[in-house]
């Protein structure tokens, strides 16, 4: 019955109504005590209920209902003054995430120490306010991570943007990713280790961590074991770090590869929150630049061998002529033809001088130099650059790459075991002042024809 007396409302305005509702008490209060004292304290009638003892009673109720609203609108008031001030303030920074990302402490909390329902209010606020702190922290994180994987096509420099943030905002030192090619794990690519102190075997091994997180599609969180030797790389410092995080990147339900990630102190709830939410947009961005590698790849690779195709290696053949010209270095230009290829497919069929091919072509990729370049120039030619090398260098280059073939048996059907030479033409920059690619490539392949001539399985100089 009180409270809903109370809740009747006079004005639209709250202080107002608890004014009118102060000198209203202080009125009854003031008419009030007249008999309240005559009946307690005997006094005399005629007074008591006189005008001006009466009228003094009201006027001092009401002034006592005055002081009572100044001391609630001071006290009270002020306090949720304040709060409005600091709604106002988060009201003008909504407009501005980043300013609301960056809100702590008295710009925007509001520190009121009541243990009551205005303390209650003020913490609530506080907490609300801390909460769209971190939301805020969250999306503008979230964008960054965006961004990164809009900017990055190229999947190493995807990998590499995706560990450097997240080491960024956390206790995150290094990271790395791996992926699963032709059933063995290979590193893509890594930041802030030293990749040469990895045990892959310990890693990859049956029932290890990275089998583990592949099969289970979840995120592994652990304290790095004594026996896992990886250690953080910085300047004058090497450090073995406290907790391991290995995140699948699931493309419709393939694992694409897994990141692990290095900490020297446990990551928090945030961080790991951040984490899932990156690699739910991260699985599309992987796919597309592995995507992207792929096609480039075909772009430059020949399918059959694997060796770059003749596009390429001329592209490269012009860069490298230009390098030397500048660096007045040598270079040297190789033309390989296999001998009586023609014999191969005719006998044991082409599929057999495919396979012919493709291990001549493994000979050449495992055998040259690194920085060197080998492509497939056309049918059963192969175009070799040896970067640096002068016409001795050349040579011996070449006439190892010969025994090597000469030597070499590819086993077909039925035990079948074929046998193949090839002939080597060599041009050597610089033979002649302003000499370009498509002259060396004549000079070598007549040295060529001239080793065909001679009776092929040889080496000829232009």
């Amino acid at each position: 019955m009180i409270t809903r007396i109370l809740d009747i409302r006079f004005t639209k305005s709250i202080f107002i109504d608890l004014l009118l509702w102060m000198l209203g008490f202080g009125v009854f209060m003031g008419l009030v005590f007249p008999p309240f004292t005559w009946l307690i304290l005997d006094l005399d009638q005629s007074q008591v209920f006189s005008i001006t003892f009466v009228a003094s009673c009201i006027a001092a109720g009401s002034i006592v209902g005055l002081i009572n609203y100044g001391l609630v609108k001071h006290v009270i008031g002020d306090r949720f003054e304040l709060l409005i001030g600091r709604m106002r303030r988060i009201q003008g920074y909504l407009s501005d995430k980043d300013r609301v990302g960056q809100c702590a402490g008295e710009e925007c909390f509001v520190h009121i120490q009541s243990n009551d329902v205005i303390g209650d209010t003020a913490a609530s606020f506080n907490a609300l306010i801390e909460a769209l702190r971190q939301r805020t922290l969250f999306e503008g994180q979230m964008w960054n991570f965006i961004q990164l994987m809009n900017k990055h096509i190229e999947l190493p420099g995807l990998i590499v943007s995706i560990i450097r943030e997240f080491c960024k905002i956390s206790a995150i030192e290094a990271g790395l990713c791996m992926t699963l090619q032709r059933e063995e794990w290979e590193i893509l690519e890594s930041y802030g280790i030293d990749r040469d102190l990895i045990d892959s075997e310990k890693l990859c091994k049956d029932g290890g961590l990275l089998q583990r997180c592949m099969q289970s599609h979840k995120t592994i969180t652990i304290d790095v074991p004594a026996d896992v030797p990886i250690e953080i790389g910085l300047p004058g410092l090497r450090m073995r770090p406290r907790q391991m995080i290995l995140h699948p990147v699931v493309y419709h339900n393939e694992v694409l590869g897994v990141f692990i990630f290095l900490a020297l102190s446990p990551v928090s709830a945030e961080t790991h929150s951040i984490m899932q939410a990156t690699f739910s947009q991260l699985a599309n961005a992987f796919q597309n630049s592995l995507l992207y590698e792929r096609v480039k790849k075909i772009s430059v690779v020949d399918e059959l061998t694997g060796a770059y195709n003749r596009r390429f290696g001329m592209k490269r053949l012009r860069e490298e002529l230009s390098r030397a010209d500048r660096m007045q270095d040598h270079m040297a230009v190789v033309m390989v033809d296999l001998d009586h290829f023609k014999s191969v497919n005719d006998t044991y069929g082409h599929p057999a001088g495919d396979a012919v091919l493709r291990e001549v072509a493994q000979i050449f990729n495992h055998h040259i130099r690194q920085g060197d370049l080998m492509c497939r120039y056309g049918g059963e030619e192969f175009l070799l650059i040896f970067i640096g090398a002068s016409q001795e260098n050349a040579v011996d280059l070449a006439e190892r790459l010969r025994k090597m073939i000469e030597l070499h048996e590819v086993k077909w059907h039925d035990n079948v075991v074929i046998k193949i030479t090839a002939s080597f033409g060599i041009s050597v920059y610089p033979q002649s002042q302003g000499i370009d690619d498509m002259e060396l490539i004549r000079q070598a392949d007549e040295a060529l024809y001239n080793a065909k001539n001679g009776g092929r399985n040889q080496i000829k100089v232009y």
